[in-house]
């Protein structure tokens, strides 16, 4: 067994080592920031901010409730897996049912957020309309955004993106050590077990133009990290081998985001961004979200180390990680950090428009 496994120590370090070379990294000279380079830097021009204007003016100046009752989808919140869905999902519901204005509706006109997984937003023709005697107004679910059936699209669209580095390495600390997906992993039987960071993600690496391969990686039972973030968002910019992308322009792109999603936010600023959910969804400014006055501002104490972590160990916004880890995650994230950095843009100018009309500061922590 000793003689095993002082065989395979050296083998794996030519294996890694093989794919730094491959993979053009040096391990003497190497160069931490690899990512894909603009060729046309995006600016806060290629924003539509009349469209934004314009979501916000209707929610504002038409009947809420004739809006909710009359689309087979009104409401929709893309939970990109481990993007913190089941906090919002949380929160949404919490800072509606406390507000004043909700509580003085009517037992009829009352509606609540609904997670309903895949299977019902594909397959049937009118989704759950209640839960809990409260009729269904918005729905949370993993389904991809542009896989939706055409008689599916929202009115209004939602998501959450995160930091494309610390996405990556949550997905496989949920799959190696959370409550569910770990103790899976532990007793599989059928399933190829998890390897360490460096040869999950080398082997993914390896897969990105490798079908064959990325079939074999699917035995694991854990996540494709290959620009996930963006295979549910719809951004498709294709990009080519020297690592520019072909179509960099980014009116283009930001306007292809912003048809599909009313509002599109990060788990950096999260409550932020469930304020402006809940202008959209509800009609008006919760209580909750305004921090105009400094007394307000001093109540300002959820965090989001509450986000329910399923008995998770390592986080990837604190995981430590090697030069070479974070080289295979740049590899890994080419799409997603033009995804991330466009929705930044994004959202800030969508901020400085809900703060502008309601004449407000937004809490950057939902009190």
């Amino acid at each position: 067994m000793k003689k095993t496994i002082a065989i395979l120590i050296p083998v794996w370090f030519i294996c890694l080592n093989n794919i730094r070379v491959s993979l053009g990294i040096e391990t003497t000279t190497f160069i931490a920031d690899d990512r894909p380079i603009y060729t046309t830097s995006p600016s806060s021009s290629a924003i539509d901010v009349q469209l934004m204007r314009d979501r916000l003016h209707y929610t504002q100046s038409n009947d809420i409730q004739h809006t909710l009752r009359n689309h087979t989808l009104p409401h929709y919140l893309m939970h990109i897996p481990k993007t913190a869905g089941y906090y919002a999902y949380r929160i949404l519901s919490s800072t509606l049912s406390d507000d004043p204005k909700y509580n003085k509706l009517s037992p009829d006109d009352k509606y609540r957020l609904c997670n309903v997984g895949e299977m019902p937003i594909l397959k049937d023709t009118i989704l759950m309309p209640a839960y809990g005697g409260t009729k269904c107004t918005m729905y949370m679910s993993e389904y991809q955004y542009k896989k939706l059936p055409s008689n599916k699209i929202p009115q209004y669209a939602y998501t959450i993106v995160r930091n494309p580095k610390h996405h990556v390495l949550s997905q496989y600390f949920h799959c190696t050590e959370s409550n569910d997906r770990g103790a899976r992993q532990k007793n599989a039987k059928r399933e190829v077990p998890l390897p360490n960071l460096d040869e999950w993600l080398s082997k993914w690496v390896l897969s990105i133009d490798d079908s064959k391969e990325r079939f074999q990686n699917s035995k694991m039972r854990c996540y494709n990290p290959i620009d996930m973030q963006s295979k549910y968002v719809g951004f498709d910019n294709d990009y080519i081998s020297n690592n520019t992308f072909t179509d960099n322009n980014a009116a283009a792109d930001m306007k292809s985001i912003q048809q599909k999603f009313t509002v599109i936010g990060q788990l950096d600023d999260i409550d932020r961004f469930l304020c402006v959910v809940m202008i959209h969804y509800a009609g008006w400014l919760p209580a909750k979200c305004n921090c105009s006055s400094s007394d307000n501002d001093q109540n300002r104490r959820r965090r989001l180390t509450e986000i329910s972590q399923h008995g998770v160990i390592h986080h990837g916004s604190t995981y430590n990680t090697s030069r070479f880890e974070d080289s295979l995650i740049e590899k890994l994230t080419t799409k997603d950090e033009f995804l991330y950095d466009y929705s930044k843009q994004l959202f800030e100018m969508q901020l400085r428009v809900v703060e502008e009309y309601f004449n407000v500061t937004i809490c950057d922590t939902i009190r």
